[in-house]
């Protein structure tokens, strides 16, 4: 079975119970349409989040959104600076990257920024002769996100 998800947004917990309910087994594949990480108050867990993701191997593909983009982007920028400027500048505006220095050493939030900046922003493949293209997408005309969770069998 294939299962589209997105917007996880740190919640842990919730991604876990999600694997559960649909019994997730390594004969399935799992597609996240981004935003794996910010927003999330409640419980956030980002570190074990993105190590539950990478446990899943090859049975997961990501897809980078606006706010994996942008947690990227402002660790590799805080780690160029010197230190001294890095106690001046604008904190992040969500709570994940607190979280994520709270329990990761500095080289492996590096590691972590460098690998969601590999992941791609658009995503093809082909089930049962269908063709589909996945990505993070916001709908300009409506100035509104749409979320889509999508389960379809690829047997």
């Amino acid at each position: 079975m294939h299962y589209v998800v997105s917007d996880i947004h740190n919640d842990y917990q919730k991604f876990c119970e999600l694997l559960k309910v649909i019994e997730f087994s390594k004969e399935d594949k799992l597609f996240i349409l981004g935003d794996l990480f910010d927003r999330s108050d409640y419980n956030p867990n980002p570190v074990d989040l993105y190590f539950k993701v990478m446990e899943l191997g090859d049975n997961c593909s990501m897809i980078r959104g606006n706010h994996d983009e942008w947690l990227a982007t402002y660790i590799l920028k805080y780690y160029q600076m010197p230190e001294w400027k890095r106690r001046k500048t604008e904190p992040y505006q969500y709570n994940t990257f607190r979280c994520l220095t709270r329990r990761l050493v500095e080289v492996d939030v590096q590691n972590l920024a460098k690998k969601i900046s590999t992941w791609p922003l658009q995503l093809s493949i082909q089930v049962n002769n269908e063709k589909y293209l996945f990505a993070h997408a916001y709908d300009i005309s409506t100035r509104a996100y749409r979320r889509y969770v999508l389960l379809f069998d690829g047997k």
